[in-house]
């Protein structure tokens, strides 16, 4: 016998001093490892290794009458004696010191349950971890009499009513002998056939950090000395468990820490946030949690698009949700709330889109007080995150945010370097940063293009006429003519003072002298004073790269408006 155990010795004494052939029981400071005897005339004195609750060790002398007992006699007698010693004290010294150098919180609650279940006769025992405001369960553990590990599963217990609100607030041990006849009870007690119940709170400093329970699946009578006995031997688990648990914290937070230090990093170095970052980030998130998926979704037209994912197995330009539909990302876009659901199937919030998620979570991401999008994660096992997962995710959805907010408003900055602060059409510098590639792409499609020279006439009379304010109004109004009498996808640029350039895809020269016949029509309408020359160039034929597209649209219009002049006198 080489474990020493834990003693309440008074419990001991007087348990053992009730044995008919024990003639005198005492503790003596003489530590040992094993069991040992001394044979006295006619008494053995019996030396069995034990601690006391600081841990010192020591042994417990038992001396005992052997005239009537012969060597078998008297080794039944020290089983039964040393059986005595484990049913008052069930934590091994050795087993603790082990547990605190190498153990986990998962082999300390083992451990626990197993003794409680073999000292108690129980069917089962679990565990519920509690958060530091007793407010919610962090983890919960399960134990049958036969199983040899844990079981891990999420945990039913009513923190704020019945037995667990009981424990946590009178801190001891409740006993109840049948749950058929208790007023406040938790159904799925009813519903798993427990009958019996003892209750457990573990505590430490007046924080209770967990509740053992204790189960049969008939009425028992329980002992209420030894269950007395073991909260006070729950004492020395106690201590250790709010070890383990500060260690478990620290060691989460420098790995949290790691983590987000890591993330922004990578967005420090990025004014703008691509599409190729925002995967860099979310993988390290996927990797860290073991997640299932990963996105950012963003408003766009009453929906939510996906900005950027890792792990979705969808189109993501088609995947989309609507804002005021049903889902999880849509609920917490809409209240500004984060929601963790974890389990998905029993959720009428989750919209179906994958039949491997089983729990999500998701939380907004904030601009000021507004909600510009939304973080949400997957994953493929119920339960998948506890409270220090999300806690990691709100910290990430926090950075995120603000890495967002700096890269609108750099965008926008960049936007508005490329746009005409009067008309608000595109600029020079946007023309040339954009159009180079587009012509790319115009050429590697066999396609055309048309560029077409605007420059307006009369507008140096009109402005010389009524004012530059006036004159302003002119441009702003032709600007918004141009872009309502073009598509989408073609570009319309402010080139420079009065003068206006057209880039139109796809378009032959009698389309393109359509257009510009609804452009006249539009502009002659509010300022009939006002009219335009133009020249076209059009690609391939005139050219394929911005610099002779331009060059040769400069001259047409040139020769255009020579002609004018030429028919009609000066322009102006």
């Amino acid at each position: 016998m080489k474990n020493n155990v834990f003693v309440n010795f008074d419990v001991i004494l007087d348990a053992i001093a009730n044995v008919k052939e024990v003639h005198d029981v005492r503790v003596v400071r003489r530590p040992i490892n094993y069991v040992t005897w001394n044979i006295k005339n006619d008494r053995v004195e019996v030396y069995f290794p034990v601690s006391d609750r600081y841990l010192k060790k020591a042994a417990l002398r038992v001396t005992f009458d052997v005239k009537s007992l012969n060597s078998q006699g008297i080794k039944k007698i020290v089983t039964v004696i040393w059986r005595f010693i484990f049913y008052y004290s069930i934590f091994p010294f050795e087993t603790i010191k082990t547990m605190l150098k190498s153990g986990t919180i998962e082999d300390l609650i083992f451990y626990l349950l197993k003794n409680v279940l073999f000292y108690l006769d129980m069917d089962e025992a679990s565990f519920i971890l509690l958060s530091e405001n007793q407010q919610s369960v962090l983890r919960a553990f399960s134990l049958t009499k036969k199983a040899q590990k844990l079981s891990e599963y999420k945990s039913t217990a009513r923190l704020k009513r019945g037995l667990s609100k009981r424990v946590i607030t009178e801190k001891r041990p409740i006993i109840i002998k049948d749950v058929y006849f208790e007023d406040d009870i938790n159904p799925k007690m009813v519903e798993k056939a427990r009958r019996t119940v003892v209750a457990y709170p573990l505590t430490y400093n007046g924080r209770v950090l967990g509740i053992v329970y204790v189960n049969s699946k008939k009425v028992r009578e329980v002992d209420e000395k030894l269950v007395m006995f073991l909260k006070n031997s729950f004492e020395i688990i106690s201590p250790q468990l709010f070890k383990m648990l500060l260690n478990e914290k620290y060691e989460d937070t420098i790995d949290k820490l790691k983590l987000l230090n890591k993330i922004s990093g990578v967005l420090v170095k990025k004014d703008k946030l691509d599409d190729e970052t925002l995967r860099e980030i979310l993988n390290m998130l996927k990797e860290h949690l073991n997640l299932l998926q990963i996105a950012i979704l963003v408003p766009s037209n009453n929906k939510l698009i996906i900005k950027a994912e890792y792990g979705f197995k969808i189109d993501k330009e088609k995947f989309s949700l609507d804002i005021f539909g049903r889902g999880i990302v849509p609920y917490v876009y809409i209240t500004g709330k984060e929601y963790y659901s974890p389990d998905v199937k029993f959720d009428d919030k989750y919209f179906f889109y994958d039949k491997k998620v089983r729990a999500e979570a998701a939380f907004p991401l904030y601009r000021g007080k507004r909600i510009m999008g939304v973080l949400d994660v997957t994953s493929d096992r119920i339960n998948a995150f506890s409270e220090k997962d999300l806690s990691l995710l709100e910290s990430v959805a926090g950075i995120i945010s603000l890495a967002l907010v700096r890269s609108f408003a750099y965008e926008k900055i960049e936007k508005d370097s490329f746009l005409d602060p009067l008309t608000g059409l595109k600029n020079r510098r946007a023309l040339e940063h954009d159009v180079p590639e587009l012509l790319k792409e115009v050429i590697y499609t066999n396609s055309t293009c048309a560029f077409v020279l605007l420059d307006l006439d009369g507008f140096k009379v009109f402005n010389d006429t009524y004012g530059h304010t006036e004159g302003d109004m002119v441009l702003k109004e032709f600007g918004k003519i141009v872009i309502d009498s073009i598509r989408d996808y073609d570009i319309a640029v402010r080139y420079g003072g009065d003068e206006f350039l057209l880039v139109l895809f796809g378009m032959k020269k009698g389309i393109v002298e359509s257009v510009l016949e609804r452009i006249r029509e539009g502009i002659k309408k509010e300022y009939p004073e006002i009219d335009f020359s133009y020249g076209i160039a059009c690609s391939p034929e005139d050219g394929v790269s911005l610099e002779k597209l331009l060059k040769k649209s400069d001259e047409r219009l040139y020769n255009n408006k020579k002609i004018k002049k030429e028919q009609h006198g000066e322009i102006t």
